[in-house]
């Protein structure tokens, strides 16, 4: 019965084997970067429902409705639900805005501002 020691010399000693133990590891490697990529891709979600907003100019407030009849708007990142009341407590009072009432959450701000060029005027809460 061979040995491992001696499979693994027939391996490297065999040109066909080395070529095929080549092209193995240059498509698992393949394999890994695109399955980053995807998973890239996959996290990018919000940029990719936020990018209308690209260059755009924000502002921290309170969450007010436009109308009567409106009763609340989603992050354009994550669609995190904004409303005049926090109540449950994962509906947003506040966030970033811009002029167009576009609205951001703190955490797709914190993760996006940097790719889509954002700048806030006025002040900003230590920790919103």
């Amino acid at each position: 019965m061979p040995t491992i020691g001696r499979l693994l010399g027939e391996v490297t000693a065999n040109p066909t084997l080395r070529a095929l133990r080549f092209l193995s590891s240059i498509i698992k490697n393949w394999i890994d970067q695109k399955g980053s990529k995807v998973m890239e891709q996959r996290s990018d979600w919000r940029y990719e429902n936020a990018k209308k907003l690209d260059g755009a100019v924000l502002s921290w407030c309170l969450y007010k409705s436009p109308r009567a009849d409106w009763d609340k708007d989603h992050c354009e990142g994550c669609w995190q639900k904004f409303a005049e009341v926090s109540d449950p407590p994962e509906i947003l009072s506040a966030g970033y805005k811009t002029e167009d009432d576009n609205w951001v959450c703190p955490e797709c701000f914190s993760d996006l501002r940097d790719q889509l060029h954002w700048t806030v005027v006025g002040d900003v809460p230590q920790s919103p």
